[in-house]
Formats: C-alpha cells, sequence, structure tokens
C-alpha cells in the first residue's frame, strides 16, 4: 500500500504566522537598539 504525501506543508501557514508576528515584535526593539547589521561586515569596524 503506497503512502500519499500532502502536496503542501499543513503547518507552513502557522510557521509563516509565527515569523510575521516575531518581526512584528522584534523590529521596533532592533530600531530602538539601533541595530546595524552593515556594521558586522564593514572593514573599519573590523580591527
Amino acid at each position: 500500500m503506497p503512502m500519499t504525501t500532502h502536496p503542501r506543508d499543513p503547518q507552513a501557514l502557522r510557521r509563516a504566522t509565527g515569523l510575521v508576528l516575531a518581526l512584528l515584535l522584534l523590529w521596533p526593539l532592533l530600531r530602538l537598539s539601533r541595530f546595524s547589521p552593515s556594521a558586522l561586515f564593514d572593514m573599519a569596524t573590523s580591527r
């Protein structure tokens, strides 16, 4: 008896919702802390 697979991920909507909620909650905190990812890769700050 062959197993049938779902054509799509049944938990995808739940994960996408969690990702959006996490971004909505973390974005103001990142802005408040003045987090700058570009500073991590700037050669002048690596010395």
